[in-house]
């Protein structure tokens, strides 16, 4: 985090990497941080487990406030646990083709740093972002040798999440849009939530019903998010919709106007019109509520 407070602290400052680039000792880190993120995942998975359980006592005991703030965070170690498998795929792709961090090239004073390679630029970026967001202190090493590698500009970039604005010929966001969605801290979203309680009600078989005011959640939502369990290592690429990915924003980092419609479109396999007219329809109701 230390390395993220620098970047944000100063952002006109040229920085200079404090670890040089080694192959073999990226190499290493590179499998160190893939194990370490493999163990934090794991223990992860068992505090999910423990949750379930809180939050069953919790909504048997009628104590259905504090079981829906348990079910927030719960969703947000659950994202969590789906950023650690997208991490652990870039690292083995990172390990895979190591090679291409390596390859010669004579800097000049015009061209200080290499280009970075097509093949990687997503994997490289991602771990980049990931690292500042992650408590995995290889990861933050192999930025620092990244940074050292490839230039500060383009490695600092990647971790605020911000487009390339010049100096490598990209000018989009390289960090895998899927992690860049499930690493920004968001309140989930309320329907989300219901689900989650709905589900542990029926997983623990107790009779509960949200109360009236959680209903109230529903009229907060912006997207309908639609939870996917799938695992990366079986190519699947469905989203979980919790938060706007990376595609969805601007050049200054705000949320497109037309981002709704779009990722609505994508979860509905292309049909937005009944999407937009139910839309339009809560937006009249909302609109007579309030006249």
């Amino acid at each position: 985090m230390g390395f993220l407070n620098r970047l944000l602290s100063s952002p006109h400052e040229q920085r200079k990497p404090k670890v040089k680039f080694d192959l073999q000792k990226c190499k290493v880190l590179l499998k160190g941080g893939e194990n370490r993120i493999r163990l934090q995942k794991s223990k992860l998975s068992n505090s999910v487990k423990l949750q379930q359980r809180e939050i069953a006592l919790l909504l048997e005991g009628g104590k259905d406030e504090l079981a829906r703030i348990r079910a927030e965070q719960m969703v947000r170690d659950e994202l969590l646990i789906e950023s650690y498998e997208i991490v652990e795929v870039l690292c083995e792709t990172l390990l895979t083709r190591y090679n291409l961090l390596g390859f010669s090239f004579h800097p000049t004073k015009e061209n200080p740093y290499p280009p970075l390679p097509a093949e990687i630029a997503e994997a490289v970026c991602s771990i980049a972002f990931a690292s500042c967001r992650m408590d995995a202190t290889e990861l933050q090493t192999v930025t620092e040798m990244l940074a050292s590698r490839f230039g500060p500009e383009l490695i600092d970039s990647a971790c605020a999440g911000k487009p390339l604005q010049n100096g490598y010929g990209m000018h989009n966001n390289l960090v895998n849009p899927r992690l860049y969605s499930k690493l920004l801290y968001s309140v989930p979203d309320g329907n989300v939530v219901l689900q989650k309680l709905q589900d542990i009600a029926d997983m623990f078989q107790l009779e509960w019903k949200a109360p009236a005011e959680f209903e109230e959640l529903k009229n907060h939502s912006v997207l309908d998010s639609v939870s996917s369990s799938a695992p990366l290592s079986q190519g699947s690429f469905q989203r979980t919709r919790y938060l706007p990915d990376a595609t969805s924003l601007n050049e200054e980092g705000e949320l497109a106007e037309d981002a709704l419609s779009t990722n609505e479109k994508e979860q509905s396999g292309g049909g937005g019109d009944s999407w937009s007219d139910d839309l339009t329809a809560r937006l009249e109701a909302l609109k007579k509520n309030y006249r």
